[in-house]
Formats: structure tokens, C-alpha cells, sequence
């Protein structure tokens, strides 16, 4: 199985923000309708970088190009 979840608001939905309330609902829900995954790939395009990157680190720095969020 493959989940797709998008950016959308930062962190903002992970903080219980209320303008994020249904994006918050599915994220606490997540948990319980699904198996723990093999494996987490993330793809950004706010990483700051002037070539394409890849990591197999268990906690990889964050670099980021946006700014505005707790």
C-alpha cells in the first residue's frame, strides 16, 4: 500500500489549527487504519539544495526555503 499525503499548511494541521481541523482529524485517525510502514519516502521542494539529493539518514537535518510556521 501507498499513501500519499501533501504538504498543505506546514505544520499548522499537526498542531491543531483550526483552520486545518479536517487535515488534523485524518492525520490523528491515520494510525489506526493502517500498518506500520516499511518505509517513509519524503520529497520536497523547498529543500535548498543546488542539485537533486538523496538520504538514508534515520533523523536527516531540516533545510527548508519557508518560513511563517511555529
Amino acid at each position: 500500500p501507498v499513501l500519499y499525503v501533501p504538504q498543505g499548511g506546514g505544520s499548522l494541521p499537526l498542531e491543531g489549527d483550526p483552520g486545518h481541523e479536517n487535515s488534523t482529524c485524518f492525520l490523528e485517525a491515520l494510525s489506526a487504519r493502517i500498518q506500520k510502514p516499511e518505509a517513509i519516502v519524503l520529497m520536497s521542494a523547498h529543500w535548498k539544495a543546488k542539485q537533486v539529493m538523496l538520504t538514508g539518514a534515520a533523523q536527516p537535518p531540516l533545510l527548508c526555503d519557508y518560513y511563517g510556521f511555529p
